[in-house]
């Protein structure tokens, strides 16, 4: 949940897969956040200045540590 507790982002299963979206918080409106075929994103977290998501990044192979910019939608590895 973001620090004014305007937005959540949460895991949810669809469609056999886990993957992040961005909630409101009156529940209203969703949107993925993480959203990839044939790979799931869980555990999301916010950075301390709520510039960067992190989240588990699984396929059905490997495991790895990423993080989204909410700033810029830009996605990279942290650690694989």
């Amino acid at each position: 949940v973001t620090a004014d507790g305007k937005t959540i982002f949460s895991v949810s299963d669809r469609q056999n897969l886990r993957n992040i979206f961005r909630i409101d918080a009156d529940g209203k409106s969703s949107s993925p956040v993480i959203s990839v075929e044939n790979q799931s994103g869980i555990a999301p977290a916010l950075s301390p200045d709520e510039k960067w998501l992190y989240f588990i990044k699984q396929t059905e192979n490997s495991t790895a540590l990423w993080r989204k910019s909410l700033i810029s939608d830009k996605i990279e590895p942290v650690y694989e």
